[in-house]
């Protein structure tokens, strides 16, 4: 069967069409396993961060002497999103609660990580939403008895 004249180009002008769907789709799903990502990371933290506050270690394994800037280091290098900011996300924030003043065995104890994740960067607050990892464990080991003493808040 002959060629009609006139369609040539047309799986071009479909293709061209449909490219910014196909992109926006593709940006879309990075863009939520990065959040994803982040979530799970600020998880594992803030539950590394309670287990370290409620057992008190007067040393902390990497011999650091504060608690937040501990739980930042394991939020990667010094350049990590996550620690440094980006267009994309803000710098983490540690927040560690005591149940009680007294910090006495069987209080509460719960730490937060949290950032603020922005989905579309150039935007500003516009697509912005908050991550957070929270933890709670009962202290076993009151700061008192090993003299440990953690900071409460920590920008990382």
């Amino acid at each position: 069967m002959p060629r009609r004249r006139g369609e040539d180009g047309q799986g071009v002008v479909e293709f061209a069409m449909v490219l910014p769907v196909l992109a926006a789709v593709v940006f879309m799903f990075i863009s939520f396993g990065k959040a994803i990502y982040y979530y799970i990371e600020l998880t594992h933290t803030a539950n590394e961060g309670s287990r370290l506050a409620a057992v008190s270690p007067a040393t902390l394994p990497n011999g650091s002497a504060q608690l937040g800037s501990y739980l930042c280091s394991l939020l990667g290098s010094s350049s990590s999103e996550l620690r440094a900011g980006s267009t994309a996300v803000d710098n983490a924030t540690v927040t560690i609660t005591y149940g009680t003043a007294d910090q006495n065995t069987g209080d509460p104890v719960s730490v937060e990580v949290a950032t603020t994740y922005h989905w579309i960067p150039f935007f500003g607050s516009l697509a912005a939403m908050g991550i957070n990892g929270t933890s709670t464990m009962r202290i076993e080991n009151p700061p008192a008895a090993t003299g440990a003493n953690y900071d409460t808040s920590t920008t990382c």
